[in-house]
């Protein structure tokens, strides 16, 4: 689908692929005809001439030597070559372009893919697996490299073998009864090579996998010394990829030569028996057979590439299998697009009746839960650890759907309004602040566009954050490090929350965001949060 939505690059490559195949088979068969003109006493060219060349090409065709005619058809010859040549690499550099366009569209798909599932959804993978997938969609690319290829080969592999029946339909047969035999002969290897496939795109995910869940703990790592048995389970699930790609690299590697003694062997077979079948005119004959032998040597590279499309095939469907199921969408949740537009809360939240249970579990999260949260009020969940406070959270940002129940905002269900412009009205700071590897001023207007300085200012002033910003080196330029290790835990939460308030929402939602500070960072964060009762809906854990 994604190729044929570019018919300009892909009829460009399959239509000079053609061409280049006619001239091969001109080149060929001009070669054929000038041995013809050197060792046949009577040269047939003049009376095979059509009717409309026969006046004015005739003519001249039999003013001219025997050697002259043999270097005007030399002289076809190569400048026949030249156009094969210069057409096959307008069809190769088509094919590159409509190639590397893939990787972009499939690697861009699976982006999207994922972007667009539902929180419920894109939390059953783990991101590294995620990024492996992404990555593999790249693949996608390689069908167009196998399809030009295979294209080419065959339409010059047809090219020759109506030049070797012109030359010989007995030997033409024997050369197809040869390559036939080495096909057949292939299917055992194209099994083998699809389950190593199997297993070597099995373990690089998993290398993904791991790699990312362990180079994203460091701390947790080195406190609990594990860092050796980390680098031992990424170490193995590289190593059972290595092999699997190793093993089909060996047996990819016997092929080339069994076709190589093959087809000589062939030739040789060739050359012998038209000797010793053509008695006296074997002197004749011979030159004939060179040809044919020669087009038979044009014809192996061909056969092997059509044989090397098979052994492609079985090491890329395995993968492209992955990703495809990992591209389908009908046994996916995808995030909400479009319903009413939220612009401002102006009543209340209602929760009526609401359950929910997390896929996989047998009992619920929550069960017929039923309060109100006015505008403008500030209430608190309190609760033990698993009790359900973070579930009400995040059924209220519409990240799960009640499985009972409904939500009420402002009289309407929440689940026909647009969950991005519902969103947009509410900060979140959670308990566990993540923070991105660059500078403050980027941390806090993270996701936001068209947020003014003045704008940034004031909401760290109202999460009394400004104040130890303009302290540091680089103001709102500093780079806060990996996961905001540069910045202390009060820090953090104080960027959190500014970031949480600089689109001004209507609702701000604080998930324990004070659990883990020390009392004297607690008491600037509940000192922000006194400062905005008036002004907010707040729903603090």
């Amino acid at each position: 689908r994604l190729m044929l939505r570019r018919p300009g690059r892909l009829s460009l490559m399959l239509t000079t692929g053609l061409v280049a195949a006619v001239f091969e088979g001109g080149t060929l068969g001009l070669l054929g005809l000038s041995v013809n003109v050197l060792t046949d006493d009577t040269v047939m060219l003049m009376e095979e001439l059509p009717d409309f060349l026969d006046n004015k090409l005739g003519l001249y065709l039999q003013n001219i030597s025997r050697g002259g005619l043999f270097l005007l058809l030399i002289g076809f010859a190569v400048g026949a070559q030249i156009l094969k040549g210069l057409l096959s690499y307008v069809s190769m550099i088509a094919q590159i372009g409509l190639s590397y366009e893939l990787v972009s569209d499939g690697q861009n798909m699976a982006t999207g893919h994922v972007m667009n599932m539902s929180y419920s959804e894109v939390t059953k993978y783990p991101s590294g697996q995620l990024g492996a997938l992404i990555d593999q969609s790249g693949m996608i690319s390689q069908i167009v490299t196998e399809v030009g290829k295979a294209s080419r080969a065959i339409l010059m592999t047809l090219s020759y073998v109506g030049v070797m029946l012109l030359m010989s339909p007995l030997l033409t047969i024997a050369a197809l009864v040869i390559f036939g035999i080495l096909w057949v002969a292939l299917s055992g290897i194209v099994k083998v090579l699809k389950q190593l496939s199997v297993r070597a795109i099995e373990s690089e995910i998993d290398t993904w996998r791991w790699s990312i869940e362990y180079l994203n703990a460091p701390r947790l790592l080195r406190l609990f010394g594990t860092t050796e048995v980390a680098k031992d389970v990424i170490h193995e699930f590289r190593r059972k990829r290595i092999a699997a790609e190793k093993h089909g690299a060996v047996i990819n590697a016997a092929i080339l030569p069994v076709f190589e003694i093959i087809t000589v062997f062939g030739a040789g077979v060739f050359l012998i028996c038209g000797y010793l079948f053509s008695g006296e005119s074997a002197i004749k004959v011979v030159p004939g057979l060179f040809v044919f032998v020669l087009v038979f040597f044009r014809l192996k590279p061909q056969v092997k590439m059509l044989s090397d499309l098979r052994l492609e095939m079985a090491k890329l469907l395995p993968r492209l299998s992955k990703v495809g199921g990992f591209l389908r969408i009908d046994d996916k949740n995808f995030e909400k697009i479009g319903g009413i537009q939220f612009k401002r809360l102006t009543s209340s939240i209602q929760f009526n009746d609401v359950g929910f249970c997390y896929d996989g579990s047998d009992t619920n999260a929550v069960s017929a839960l039923s309060f109100e949260i006015p505008r403008g009020d500030t209430i608190a969940l309190v609760g033990e650890s698993g009790s359900g406070k973070s579930t009400i959270v995040n059924l209220l940002l519409a990240l799960y759907r009640p499985s009972l129940g409904e939500i009420l905002v402002d009289g309407s269900n929440l689940g026909v309004i647009d969950s991005s412009t519902w969103r947009e009205r509410i900060g979140v700071v959670d308990q566990e602040v993540y923070l991105l590897n660059t500078s403050i001023k980027e941390n806090i207007i993270f996701g936001r566009q068209n947020i003014s300085d003045l704008d940034i200012y004031r909401a760290a002033n109202t999460a009394l954050a400004h104040e130890f910003i303009e302290n540091l080196e680089n103001g709102y330029q500093t780079v806060v490090g990996d996961r905001g290790h540069k910045l202390s835990g009060g820090q953090q939460q104080r960027i959190a929350l500014a970031r949480a308030l600089v689109s001004n929402p209507d609702i701000l939602v604080l998930d324990e965001a004070t659990s883990s500070l020390d009392s004297i960072s607690e008491r600037y964060i509940q000192k922000a949060i006194e400062n905005m009762h008036e002004s907010r809906t707040i729903i603090v854990i």
